[in-house]
């Protein structure tokens, strides 16, 4: 990647955030962000990893300090309940040490938890974390927060483009186009953690009524297991590693996730749905329909409705015109959440 500004300072960043393993959308966006720090040529990156043993934990601080003396900047990205707790420890030392700091809180239920806390731990947070430069991940959020602090701006999920191109080339055989083969069955999948708050219950009692449609699931069992897919009319496919996704969903033509997850903000696996040109039917739940758009580039049902579902699928089986121009609108729309656009935004605000 080449500099912007030849004659800019080399900015020196801390980046404090979780890495897999585990996997997941939000660990997957910090990886990816990362990643896209390390090659700027404007950037060098040191981090922090934050889902670790609980002995390093224990030293965090002593790690903190030494690599704070290093950088210029700081930039601290995860979940609204960790990244409260993490400001108001290391904020007040960011300070001290006269480092600018950004943070990026990933979810969509932030406003939410921030609501039922205290009036002091409002307080506190106010005098920390909302004292630097905050990105929130959903509009419905960045409204919300952006009356009562400054700072506050939009950063949504993002995923990185240039891995389309080149999977593109690579994959281009297993892209599937049931619009130019209406007799081929209709391609979904389920991406994401296996649990009921994901609408996996639903899913597998529409399936029920898609006898004639492929439904394949990847992802981590959380609360359910194996079992929950015992009928064989749901195929479970294993978990999927982060640079397998995209050439994995390359060979279906829908993601489905019918989810009614509590902590939902921009699900990661939309907008991979969207970069790998899938259309998407999911949820009227939470901040989603600022991402899909119903009927443009995928179809949103109401939750917790098996009978809408199937009937979305079995719709969009039979009309492969529709089907067609989704996918194409869902590839279009990936462009908004480039990790590239992103990404030099976010080396913007750590200058």
């Amino acid at each position: 990647m080449k500099s912007h500004d030849a004659h800019k300072r080399e900015c020196r960043v801390l980046f404090i955030g979780p890495f897999p393993p585990p996997l997941g959308g939000a660990i997957v966006e910090s990886l990816t962000l990362w990643n896209y720090l390390q090659v700027h040529s404007d950037v060098n990156v040191i981090r922090i990893r934050t889902n670790t043993t609980i002995p390093r934990r224990c030293l965090f601080p002593m790690i903190f300090i030494k690599a704070l003396v290093k950088v210029d900047s700081v930039f601290i990205y995860g979940s609204h309940r960790g990244i409260s707790r993490l400001s108001v420890m290391l904020v007040p030392l960011i300070r001290l040490f006269k480092r600018k700091c950004v943070i990026k809180i990933t979810g969509g239920n932030f406003w939410e938890y921030y609501l039922e806390s205290g009036a002091l731990w409002r307080y506190t947070l106010a005098k920390t974390l909302f004292s630097q430069h905050v990105l929130l991940e959903t509009h419905y959020q960045v409204d919300r927060f952006s009356k009562q602090y400054n700072g506050v701006s939009w950063f949504p999920m993002t995923r990185d483009l240039i891995e389309l191109s080149s999977d593109m080339n690579k994959e281009s055989e297993v892209v599937s186009n049931s619009d130019n083969n209406v007799g081929q069955p209709l391609k979904v999948a389920f991406f994401g953690h296996i649990r009921k708050t994901k609408g996996v219950p639903e899913l597998i009692d529409a399936s029920k009524e898609l006898q004639d449609i492929e439904i394949d699931a990847y992802g981590q069992f959380i609360g359910l297991d194996e079992s929950v897919f015992a009928d064989g009319l749901v195929n479970y496919k294993g978990v999927v590693q982060p640079d397998e996704v995209f050439s994995t969903m390359r060979q279906y033509d829908v993601l489905v996730l019918p989810t009614y997850y509590p902590g939902e903000g921009y699900p990661g696996v939309i907008i991979e749905a969207k970069k790998a040109g899938l259309a998407v039917v999911s949820t009227e739940w939470r901040s989603i329909p600022e991402i899909v758009n119903d009927g443009t580039d995928g179809i949103l049902i109401a939750t917790k409705n098996s009978m809408a579902l199937a009937s979305v699928l079995r719709r969009l089986n039979h009309n492969r015109e529709l089907l067609a121009s989704m996918k194409a609108e869902s590839a279009q729309s990936f462009a908004k959440f480039d990790t590239q656009l992103w990404g030099e935004k976010l080396v913007e605000y750590l200058r």
